[in-house]
């Protein structure tokens, strides 16, 4: 019996994600209900039924949620990993009121203490995205089967250089409404276009659900050297004391969601010292990217990390089976370096 992946869950991510354009689906939604993913499915069941109850019943907790979904996946894949022959894993071990991720015995004895940092969409872009979203449902109640797409007519004159949000409730309800009125009276010899405010909306085909559609919007994401060497350096401020005091390697495992823009040799860019940014631009996006002021550095000198850090791994999911951690790179400046995985 499916502990994750049961028939009521399946059916809440169908009723609440199915309508939406697919990049706008949560991972969940697609490991839950997509015939590609069955794989995935069989193999986090098969880990859950092997954890302890109360383990079992906190990742279930994490899981269900879209919103914790990926980093608690992450997780039990990087315990996946690095579960080998003789191998122990602990999951949350609490060691002087902290409980990092996971702690993991060799078959000689020798402990690792083991973070994971999952990078997901930034919640500015899950907010806009979705607004944007919710402007589709709105839309797709519009009896008529014309596809649309909205661009940009002008950029607002307050802020030419700012990032475009989603109309809020009030303006949704009245932007529906002049939609509905142009869509249902508009004849083959009108116009294809109508600009309302900034916002532009074309004609640009038909569909077969007998439903306006409007084409998907979402953000465009950037990830910055500044958020690989934050994310890296909290975890250390956080766990290096008990490493110091209890002599434990500290690894600190990354990885991230899709279209966050961040990937392995961007990471290992940024290790090396270079000034590294990454973009996803979405074919429908609208405005500019979100990527905050950009500092530009003085050198190419890697950064520097305190001693209680061990080694940073890069780790690539997969089908869950084949999880990996696919690099390695060590802290030059460790006090206790860490042991090369098996």
């Amino acid at each position: 019996m499916p502990l994750l992946f049961t028939e009521d869950l399946i059916a809440s991510m169908r009723q609440r994600f199915s309508a939406l354009p697919e990049p706008l689906r949560p991972s969940i939604w697609h490991h839950a209900v997509h015939p590609l993913h069955a794989d995935m499915r069989a193999w986090l069941e098969g880990h859950l039924a092997s954890l302890d109850d109360n383990v079992r019943d906190q990742f279930l907790s994490r899981l269900r949620s879209e919103q914790l979904y990926t980093q608690a996946l992450a997780e039990i894949a990087t315990a996946h990993v690095v579960t080998q022959p003789g191998y122990a894993v602990e999951y949350g071990p609490e060691i002087d009121g902290l409980t990092p991720d996971l702690r993991v015995t060799d078959p000689c004895g020798r402990p690792l203490l083991v973070e994971v940092w999952r990078r997901g969409v930034p919640q500015a872009s899950t907010r806009r995205n979705n607004g944007w979203a919710q402007l589709a449902r709105a839309v797709q109640r519009i009896p008529v089967p014309l596809a649309i797409a909205v661009d940009l007519s002008d950029r607002p004159s307050a802020q030419p250089q700012a990032v475009i949000d989603p109309p809020d409730d009030a303006a949704r309800r009245t932007l529906v409404a002049v939609l509905r009125d142009w869509l249902t009276s508009r004849t083959d010899s009108d116009s294809g276009m109508l600009v309302v405010d900034h916002l532009r909306f074309r004609v640009v085909g038909t569909t077969t659900s007998g439903r306006t559609e409007l084409l998907p919007v979402t953000d465009g994401v950037s990830a910055r050297r500044e958020d690989v060497v934050h994310a890296i350096e909290a975890k250390v401020k956080k766990y290096r004391r008990i490493a110091e005091r209890y002599d434990l390697p500290l690894l600190i495992v990354l990885s991230a969601d899709d279209g966050t823009a961040l990937n392995v040799r961007q990471v290992e860019d940024i290790l090396a010292g270079q000034n590294s940014i990454t973009m996803t631009i979405p074919q429908w996006g609208l405005g500019v990217i979100d990527s905050g002021p950009i500092k530009m550095r003085q050198s190419d000198a890697p950064p520097k990390f305190n001693a209680a850090l061990s080694g940073i791994g890069w780790l690539d999911i997969r089908d869950g089976v084949h999880a990996q951690i696919e690099m390695i790179w060590q802290n030059p400046a460790a006090a206790r370096p860490v042991e090369p995985l098996p």
